[in-house]
C-alpha cells in the first residue's frame, strides 16, 4: 500500500510465495515485507528511511552436496534497515550521507541418505555500514568524492567467531566539456583490517557518432576480498578454509558500441579480465576434503550482443522483444596442481536469452528462455511462461 502526503510518502509491500518444487524435496515457502518513507523536510532537504525482511525455507535437495543431500533443508531470514538524506548546500554542491545495518542468518540441515543427522550447519551475520558521499558541479563537469566505513562479524557453527573492519575513500570526475565525449575517471582507495591498503583506479568513456551511434570504452581495476567462508570453514570431510587465502585482484576492460534508432536498440562489446590470485576450492588427493586457495591466474576473453525490439500496436497494447548473446573464453595460466576443482570446469562458455512480452490492455503474456554451456558437462535450457491479469489494485497471475 501507499500513502502519500503533501512533504512525506509512505510505502509498504508484503508478499508471500508457496509451492512444491519442480522435484523431489525442492519446495519452498518465502516471506518478505519492505517498508519505505521519504521525508521532505524543504526544498534543499530530504530523509529516505527503509527497511525489510525476508524469510526463506526450501529444500535442498542436489544444492551443496549432491548426491548425499536428498533430504537436506535450508531456512534463511534477513533483516535490512537504511536511513539516508540528501542535502543541496548551493547551486553547485549536494551532500549525500547514509547509515544502514544487515543482519542474515542461515540454518542448514543435512539430512544424508546413510546418516539422516550427518551435519547441522548455522552461521549468523551481522554487518553495519556508513557513508557520506558528495557532488560539487564545475564549469567543465561533475566531482564526486566520498568516504564509507563499514564492520562485519558472523557467529557459526563451522566458521566460528570472526570480525573485520573496512574503509574507503574515492574520488571521480566526469566532464562532458567535449561536444561529442564524455569521460569519467576516478579511483577507490580501500583499507581493510586484515589486508591494509589498496587503490583501484579506473576510466570509461564514450564518444557519440551521429545521433544513434555511440562508442564506449572502458579500463578497470578491482578486487574480491575472501569471504569468511573462504577462510575458516570447518567442514569435514567436504570442504575447509585456509586462512592464508589472500585477495583476488583484477583488472578489466571492455570496448564496443550501442545503437539506438526509434523502437530498436542493439549493442554489442568486447571484453578483457584478468584475475589474479583466483580463489578456488580444490583438493590433491580424492580422500581429502576441498579447500580454498588462490590458484593461480584466471583471463577470460569475451564478446556480447544485446538487441531490443518495441512496437506500439495502439494506446494499451504494446510487443517487446529482445535477444542476447554472451561467448566467454577461459583459460587459466600459472595454475597450481590439482587433482580437482570446483570452480575452474564451471565456467560458463555460451549463453543465449530471449524474453517475448505482449500486452494488451490489463493482460500480459512473458515468455523467457536462456540457454546455458558451461567449459564441461551438458547444456541446458531454461524456460519460464507467466500470464497476468490486472484487476483494479490486484494483479493475478
Amino acid at each position: 500500500g501507499v500513502l502519500s502526503k503533501a512533504k512525506q510518502q509512505h510505502s509498504l509491500f508484503g508478499g508471500y510465495d508457496k509451492s512444491n518444487g519442480y522435484r523431489f524435496n525442492t519446495q519452498f515457502e518465502n516471506t518478505k515485507l519492505l517498508y519505505q518513507g521519504n521525508f521532505q523536510i524543504d526544498d534543499a532537504n530530504e530523509i529516505i528511511a527503509a527497511a525489510g525482511y525476508t524469510e526463506n525455507e526450501f529444500g535442498a535437495n542436489g544444492f551443496y552436496a549432491a548426491p548425499g543431500d536428498r533430504n537436506s533443508t535450508e531456512k534463511v531470514q534477513t533483516t535490512l534497515a537504511s536511513i539516508q538524506s540528501k542535502h543541496i548546500l548551493s547551486t553547485r554542491w549536494t551532500l549525500l550521507p547514509r547509515l544502514s545495518y544487515r543482519y542474515n542468518f542461515d540454518d542448514y540441515r543435512y539430512f544424508g541418505n546413510v546418516n539422516p543427522n550427518a551435519g547441522v550447519s548455522k552461521h549468523a551475520t551481522n554487518s553495519f555500514a556508513a557513508e557520506v558521499t558528495s557532488t560539487y558541479k564545475t564549469n567543465t563537469g561533475e566531482l564526486g568524492f566520498g568516504a564509507e566505513v563499514r564492520s562485519e562479524n558472523i557467529n557459526s557453527s563451522n566458521i566460528g567467531n570472526h570480525r573485520r573492519e573496512n574503509a574507503g575513500f574515492y574520488t571521480q570526475y566526469r566532464t562532458s566539456f567535449f561536444e561529442r565525449l564524455d569521460i569519467n575517471a576516478g579511483a577507490y582507495i580501500n583499507y581493510n583490517s586484515s589486508y591494509k591498503w589498496q587503490i583501484y583506479p579506473g576510466i570509461d568513456a564514450s564518444y557519440a557518432i551521429g545521433n544513434a551511434l555511440k562508442l564506449i570504452g572502458s579500463l578497470g581495476t578491482s578486487q574480491r576480498i575472501p569471504s569468511f567462508t573462504d577462510l575458516y570453514l570447518n567442514q569435514r570431510p567436504g570442504n575447509i578454509g585456509n586462512p592464508d587465502v589472500q585477495p583476488e585482484n583484477a583488472f578489466q576492460s571492455e570496448a564496443g558500441f550501442k545503437f539506438l534508432e526509434r523502437n530498436f536498440a542493439f549493442n554489442s562489446s568486447f571484453f578483457y579480465r584478468n584475475i589474479d590470485k583466483f580463489i578456488d576450492w580444490t583438493r590433491l588427493v580424492a580422500t581429502e576434503p576441498f579447500q580454498a586457495n588462490n590458484v593461480g591466474t584466471m583471463v577470460t576473453r569475451g564478446i556480447n550482443f544485446r538487441s531490443n525490439y518495441h512496437l506500439a500496436l495502439h494506446d494499451q497494447s504494446n510487443f517487446n522483444f529482445s535477444l542476447a548473446y554472451s561467448y566467454l573464453d577461459s583459460k587459466f595460466k600459472n595454475m597450481a596442481q590439482v587433482l580437482a576443482s570446483k570452480y575452474q570446469l564451471s565456467a560458463l562458455k555460451h549463453q543465449v536469452t530471449n524474453t517475448v512480452d505482449f500486452k494488451y490492455h490489463h493482460f500480459s503474456v512473458l515468455l523467457a528462455t536462456r540457454f546455458n554451456q558451461r567449459i564441461t558437462g551438458p547444456s541446458y535450457w531454461i524456460n519460464d511462461f507467466r500470464l497476468s491479469q490486472s484487476i483494479n489494485k490486484f494483479t493475478i497471475y
